[in-house]
């Protein structure tokens, strides 16, 4: 029996409208153990986000991030997708397949250039995040998970990444969609004046672009 499906409609915080997509609604049961997580695979050395820094919560601060991938059709390329959490500000990037090596790459590139404003990355429980380790050792920084199916525990990346779906829906082929068509949809994203955000993300560039050397660790 084919899953019935619901739509909602993400908004700017000011009754402005992005679109609505369509979310299945499906009776798959999940398998849960005493420990309270699916064994669809375990991350080794995950750190919770129980153990993350009151400070990355509240949003003072620039450099704490949220990471997560949109998937494309048949699970065959993948969007990495990043979101600074007090500015806003979004990082993605193309990859044929999600394999943990090519993400592990991926991230550190997105980042690389703001290794001086990172001081947490909090992924999603994917295998694609299995080698944070590197990740953490590259960038200097601290890596957290969130719970598995707690998604508003990375509420800014998954409505970043609604909002990328406007451009890269569901079931489209990302196999052929190129780095600068993605970026193109990311500066829309982080340029838009009508955002509440713009402000803000204006805010991580300048502080990025007067950062000097001594910034950096």
């Amino acid at each position: 029996m084919r899953p019935s499906t619901s739509t909602f409609t993400l908004t700017n915080g000011q009754g402005v409208s992005y679109g609505g997509f369509a979310l299945p609604e499906t009776t798959a049961q999940v398998r849960y153990y005493a420990s309270g997580f699916e064994r669809r695979g375990t991350i080794r050395n995950r750190v919770s986000i129980d153990e993350r820094l009151k400070i990355a919560e509240q949003r003072v601060r620039i450099g704490d991030w949220e990471g997560n991938t949109v998937i494309g059709k048949n699970h065959m390329s993948v969007l990495v997708t990043l979101a600074e959490r007090k500015s806003c500000y979004v990082l993605a990037g193309q990859l044929r397949s999600k394999h943990s090596k090519g993400v592990t790459e991926k991230v550190n590139s997105l980042l690389r250039l703001y290794k001086h404003k990172c001081h947490t990355v909090t992924f999603d429980n994917g295998k694609e995040f299995e080698e944070h380790e590197t990740i953490a050792l590259e960038l200097e920084t601290d890596i957290y998970f969130a719970y598995p199916y707690h998604s508003w525990e990375q509420g800014l990346n998954e409505n970043s990444n609604g909002l990328l779906r406007q451009y890269f829906p569901k079931n489209m082929d990302l196999t052929d969609v190129t780095e600068e068509q993605v970026q193109w949809a990311v500066d829309r994203l982080n340029h838009r004046p009508e955002s509440p955000r713009y402000f803000r993300r204006h805010v991580f560039l300048s502080q990025v672009a007067s950062a000097d050397s001594s910034c950096w660790r």
